[in-house]
């Protein structure tokens, strides 16, 4: 029945990028279970091939890559004019230029209020590409994922990890800062990095409904308990958002949920996000699922695809920069 259910969501068409690749990673799980794996190694190898870089693509290679047969490499899509970009106009160069000055001088604002407007008005393929390298390069990495979701995402979920498109959807942002406080907490700096893509976007005066602060999203009792733990004098409540101060903080809290939930990244990264309570009272509510089966029950949607998007940008920063 189950397999008769994924394969007509299949054939609906009605599923989107993500609930294509959900459909078919189940679907194969469900073969793998009833011992057909020649039909699962085919639903494995068919979401590789079509959504790699999605949760689920992301998710069989690295748990179960047995499963996926070698000849699954993603296909190339004729909408990935990045790995082609072409040249900038001449208006494009100027602009550029004058937004590469202003970023010299010391002037963001200016820069990047000249480079929004522009960019509303038309965005060529040229011009945001020019735009993604002059924002990385100068480390605006806020305006640089914005650029992104706009621009790259979407594609990137169902095409291989190359080029240098991959660098500027995955940046390494505040990298010596994230290194640093990832060390004393004794976690993979690239599971920081993760939460911290998925937290603010990489704004560091980010402030959510809930008054969470910071790239690290960090709650003001969460701050405030954090910083008496690590003996770090916050003074008053906006040297929270100071970046340094902020990924100290919250890649510290990190790295004690880390310890408590045995350094399981998903448990850890939903913990983050729901609270520990939460995920101590889900694991004892369903104890005995798979991690797989796990995720899939958490009763929280915004922790539930939380924990996916997190899982999915540690794999994805391990495979670019580590690879």
């Amino acid at each position: 029945y189950a397999i008769n259910s994924f394969k007509q969501g299949l054939k609906s068409g009605q599923l989107g990028l993500e609930g294509t690749a959900r459909h078919l990673y189940w679907l194969g799980k469900t073969q793998l279970k009833l011992k057909h794996r020649k039909s699962a190694r085919s639903s494995f190898r068919k979401l590789v091939k079509l959504y790699p870089n999605t949760y689920y693509g992301v998710r069989i290679r690295n748990e179960d890559p047995l499963m996926v047969p070698k000849s699954a490499k993603p296909r190339i899509l004729k909408t990935a004019w990045h790995r082609s970009p072409p040249p900038p106009t001449a208006r494009e160069e100027q602009l550029i230029r004058r937004c590469d000055f202003l970023l010299s001088v010391d002037e963001p604002e200016l820069a990047m209020g000249k480079l929004r407007a522009r960019l509303r008005r038309e965005s060529t393929h040229a011009l945001v590409w020019e735009a993604s390298l002059l924002l990385h390069r100068y480390g605006q990495y806020h305006d640089l994922m914005r650029l992104a979701g706009n621009h790259y995402l979407v594609d990137l979920k169902r095409q291989s990890v190359q080029g240098q498109v991959w660098e500027f959807a995955f940046p390494r942002a505040y990298w010596d800062l994230i290194q640093e406080a990832a060390k004393k907490s004794g976690i993979d700096p690239y599971f920081a990095l993760a939460i911290m893509r998925e937290e603010s976007l990489f704004d560091p005066r980010a402030l959510s409904r809930s008054k969470a602060m910071g790239l690290m999203q960090l709650m003001p009792f969460t701050a405030k308990e954090e910083a008496r733990r690590q003996k770090i004098r916050l003074g008053t409540r906006e040297a929270v958002f100071d970046p340094r101060i902020n990924t100290r903080l919250g890649t510290g809290y990190l790295g004690q949920l880390a310890k408590r939930f045995q350094d399981k990244l998903i448990l850890t990264a939903g913990s983050y996000n729901a609270g520990p309570s939460n995920m101590k009272r889900w694991l004892k509510r369903w104890k005995g699922l798979s991690v797989d089966e796990f995720v899939e029950t958490i009763p929280f949607l915004e922790t539930r695809n939380y924990v996916k998007r997190v899982y999915r940008s540690f794999r994805i920063y391990k495979r670019i920069y580590q690879s």
